[in-house]
């Protein structure tokens, strides 16, 4: 794990789109994905990102929001 925050999108079973902030890598995350994958049937984007945060404790959904100019 490295100092870098880095930012993910998300969508669930339902369509529901997530973001989501860690100090794990893109590499880090779909190691994770697999084993998460393994053991769930369904996928929903808070049960993903309270799995993550058992990797990474600093790891938190986040809001975002579009600017227009």
């Amino acid at each position: 794990m490295n100092n870098q925050r880095n930012y993910f999108k998300i969508y669930d079973d339902e369509g529901v789109k997530s973001y989501f902030k860690t100090n794990l890598s893109y590499e880090e995350i779909e190691a994770l994905k697999k084993d998460f994958e393994d053991n769930h049937q369904e996928y929903y984007n808070n049960d993903f990102i309270k799995f993550i945060k058992e990797n990474d404790p600093s790891a938190e959904e986040i809001e975002v929001h579009a600017i227009y100019y």
